[in-house]
Formats: C-alpha cells, structure tokens, sequence
C-alpha cells in the first residue's frame, strides 16, 4: 500500500482531493476578484489625476464624507463641510444631524497602496502555475510526477493514464 503526499493512505485520497479541489477554487474566486478591484482601483486612480469627486453616505449614526483626488482616497466625518451655510440645525442632507459629532475621525488611502494590496493574489496565482508548468517534463506522469520512459502507456506508480500529449513520441530511430 502507497502514500500519497503527506503521508495520507489511499483510503482517504477521496476526502482529500476534495480539500484540494475547494481550496484551488477558493484561491481562484479570491484571485479573480482581487484582479477585479486591481483593475477597478488602477481605473479610479488614473480618473483622480484629471477630476475631483466628492460624495456623501450615512453609516454608524452619522455623515460620512468621500473624496477621490491626486492618486488619493479620503473619508472623513466632516459631512458639514458640503453643505456650506447651514440655518439653523436644518440640512439638505437627511439623517444627519447638526451641529456634528465633534471627534474627527478620517482615512486617507494612496491608490497605489491599494494597487499593490490587490495584486499580491494575481501575482501568487501566476507563480503557482508558472511553477508547476516548469516544474512538469514531458515523459513524466502528471499526477505524481513518475518517469514513463519505460511505460509510456500507464504510470505504474499510481495508475494513471497520460494524455497523448503527454506521453513522449518515439524518436526517427525508433
């Protein structure tokens, strides 16, 4: 009876390449979707060098204000501040009361900081599959790795059968 990496038995090989398959389509998900905001980001980045663009939201129980410009992101609970003349305790803005809450509380963010965040799974991602690529030779099994110069047919380390392309072709002499 033979082991399969980290020393599982052939008993639990179902259960385990099950694990492996979640964990290779979860990495792929969080790839695809960091590649996403990378794209996103790198897109809003290259808008705030030409334009300004503020905004506003309520959450926690007060005004939040946003503003995207020069490569920056920044939110802040200064919420009052588009509102110029305010009279009397009555905003334009609902739910947001006034005078403010006088503790300041607000992040600033650098797009490339951001950029660089969502790119480390793409880069991990194209590692991985650079690696196996070049870690795979032709007259090996693809499975375990096995050499089949000897039975190009089937691998008989674990069984399993190459693909035509993977199997070696015989040579002009033979």
């Amino acid at each position: 009876m033979h082991k399969l990496a980290g020393g599982i038995l052939n008993g639990q090989r179902g259960r385990m390449w099950g694990v492996r398959r979640f964990l290779r389509i979860l990495f792929n998900i969080l790839t695809v979707t960091s590649l996403a905001l990378f794209i996103a980001t790198a897109l809003v980045w290259i808008r705030s060098a030409s334009r300004f663009d503020r905004g506003w939201f309520t959450a926690f129980g007060q005004g939040w204000v946003w503003s995207s410009e020069n490569g920056l992101f920044d939110v802040d609970n200064q919420w009052w501040l588009l509102l110029g003349d305010v009279d009397g305790g009555v905003t334009d803005i609902p739910s947001m009361r006034y005078p403010p809450d006088p503790r300041w509380i607000g992040i600033t963010l650098y797009y490339r900081w951001v950029m660089l965040g969502t790119a480390i799974m793409p880069m991990a991602w194209g590692f991985v599959h650079w690696r196996r690529r070049r870690r795979r030779k032709p007259d090996h099994c693809p499975a375990c790795g096995y050499d089949l110069q000897a039975t190009p047919d089937r691998c008989p380390e674990c069984g399993a059968v190459p693909l035509a392309k993977d199997a070696r072709l015989p040579g002009p002499g033979g």
